[in-house]
């Protein structure tokens, strides 16, 4: 979860900016109005990565944009593999990229015990 980088400020901006309603951007990035609503008004304080990417999909905005160079330098530090697998999943839906994370988090968490 990302918490404490205005990101609900940063996503008014953009959305006023492209001249979107909150109606508009939850229906684009398959999410509730109310989601946004909160998110934007700062009483949702953290957000997951699936929703993150799905709500820059919809702004037409790169991750960095949104989360300032800090977090999107740290992917420049990742290894090539996954930072493709980052760009893979950032082109799914929201409804795909959450089957596709129910199945893998239970895979890396397996892994993670098996070290």
């Amino acid at each position: 979860m990302y918490e404490n980088l205005n990101i609900g400020n940063e996503i008014r901006y953009y959305r006023i900016k492209q001249k979107l309603s909150q109606e508009k951007l939850a229906e684009k990035s398959n999410l509730s109005l109310n989601f946004i609503s909160k998110l934007e008004t700062g009483r949702i304080s953290n957000i997951s990565l699936n929703k993150l990417l799905n709500i820059c999909k919809a702004l037409g905005i790169q991750l960095g944009k949104l989360v300032g160079d800090d977090i999107a330098n740290t992917f420049s530090e990742l290894p090539p593999s996954t930072v493709e697998l980052i760009k893979t999943m950032y082109k799914l839906n929201y409804s795909d990229l959450d089957t596709i994370s129910k199945d893998l988090i239970p895979l890396i968490k397996d892994f993670n015990n098996k070290k």
